[in-house]
């Protein structure tokens, strides 16, 4: 092609058709800026198309492991949920009649706590590296980048439960000398003295006021921990929607 060209040129010059000739050195570089320009675009949609790619695989890891938190959550708003139940059935109904197997179970989810521990290496990730910024979609970023104060907010309430049902609890558990620890949580079978007496010695606790002033406590803390648990959850839900829809419009 260049040598076509060349024999042109000289063709024209032997031919003293200088205006000919200023068409096709003009027309050559034109030729040359449409190939710098395609080469361009193409190798900007390659950049493009790479970080597509990594910004698609960046949000089915942080999806699965969303996934992976809220079922971990539920997990435990679940237990407690079961707990202020529990200290709500203590507390404010009848339990006179409940078989002294239900009372153990009563007496078990009243005294313990659990807490959330969710998984963030993924997440922890794509903050510190920088790679949230590969997400195109502002909002989706803003709301992934704000996503762990809710949480620790969360947490910062159950420690505070959790923190407080262990204090006061193995307190009780010690000081306790109308029942023993082994029995309540099943860690050897009762005598038949132990079976007999256990159902009243329940039902004492349950109405001593030190008892109950410290379940009154852990419920009132109970009660703001499982409204914030459930705004948690409902971000959580949304986030995982909202990466779902952004992967579907990137494949």
């Amino acid at each position: 092609m260049i040598k076509f060209f060349r024999h042109i040129r000289k063709s024209h010059l032997m031919e003293n058709k200088t205006s000919k000739y200023l068409k096709y050195a003009i027309g050559e570089i034109v030729l040359l800026v449409i190939g710098i320009l395609i080469a361009l675009q193409i190798n900007n949609w390659n950049q493009s198309n790479i970080l597509k790619i990594e910004e698609v695989k960046s949000l089915k890891s942080l999806h699965s492991e969303f996934q992976e938190n809220l079922q971990k959550f539920d997990n435990i708003h679940a237990l407690q949920l079961d707990r202020n139940d529990a200290i709500n059935r203590i507390l404010f109904s009848d339990v006179s009649n409940y078989p002294l197997s239900s009372l153990d179970s009563l007496y078990l989810k009243a005294n313990f706590s659990w807490t959330y521990n969710p998984s963030f290496g993924i997440y922890n990730t794509l903050i510190n590296s920088g790679k949230i910024q590969l997400i195109a979609n502002d909002s989706l970023k803003n709301r992934i980048s704000q996503f762990k104060e809710l949480v620790n907010d969360y947490l910062e309430d159950e420690i505070f439960i959790m923190n407080f049902v262990s204090q006061f609890s193995m307190e009780h558990f010690v000081d306790d000398e109308t029942m023993l620890v082994e029995t309540k949580f099943g860690l050897r079978l009762r005598t038949e003295i132990e079976t007999l007496h256990d159902k009243d010695n329940y039902l004492n606790e349950f109405k001593s006021p030190k008892y109950r002033n410290r379940l009154s406590i852990v419920l009132l803390n109970g009660k703001p921990l499982i409204s914030v648990g459930i705004a948690l959850r409902k971000e959580m839900v949304s986030l995982i929607e909202m990466i779902e829809s952004e992967i579907d419009k990137l494949n």
